[in-house]
């Protein structure tokens, strides 16, 4: 897709249940190609590239360091670690980033991939076991691959679709929160160990 012309951005996500806009009831992604980045991976290349020109390193690559001592890690496997963001937006958000530093989720390996799919299921039948009926939506964030100064740090964001915004997150665009993300992902981590001890 990236070979067409004007594709500026590949899109991948995937929305489930019908609060999260899928339109068919099986299971399945979406891919969509833009003539222009989102604004979204816009500001969140540009916060990236000013980072690393500031302190060296990539910044998500630091959250994630943290992140692993912290009270909100959700999941750690071989090649993906997983975490409440701190100031989540949807009650039982979630992050799933590679642990090494990757621009493109294109270059991930067959073996990380296989890695990738095993912390999704298990983080999907947690996040089914905790909030009941399971709609939500996953949005995979990579490097677009014509804009190399456009780089980030690959990784999904999931969001669970508990109930809509009011006017006040509409209007202001500030989003209010009623589950601490530490609470949310203690009962999603409770439920995932539940589930690997069999």
């Amino acid at each position: 897709l990236y070979a067409k012309k004007n594709v500026a951005y590949v899109a991948i996500f995937l929305n489930q249940g019908r609060d999260a806009g899928a339109s068919r009831a099986h299971a399945h992604m979406q891919i969509m190609t833009l003539p222009v980045l989102p604004p979204t991976i816009e500001k969140e290349s540009k916060a990236v590239q000013k980072a690393m020109r500031t302190s060296g390193g990539c910044p998500m690559c630091q959250i994630i360091e943290q992140e692993m001592k912290g009270s909100r890690k959700f999941l750690e496997t071989e090649a993906f670690f997983s975490f409440a963001p701190q100031a989540s937006s949807h009650p039982f958000e979630f992050w799933v980033f590679p642990k090494a530093h990757q621009i493109s989720f294109l270059k991930a390996s067959q073996r990380e991939i296989m890695d990738l799919a095993r912390v999704l299921e298990l983080s999907f039948t947690a996040l089914a076991k905790v909030v009941g009926d399971l709609q939500f939506n996953a949005i995979i964030h990579t490097s677009p691959e014509k804009r190399t100064s456009r780089q980030i740090h690959w990784h999904i964001e999931v969001y669970p679709r508990l109930g809509g915004f009011d006017g006040f997150e509409r209007g202001t665009g500030i989003y209010v929160n009623t589950v601490a993300p530490e609470d949310a992902v203690k009962a999603l981590r409770d439920v995932a160990t539940k589930i690997l001890k069999g």
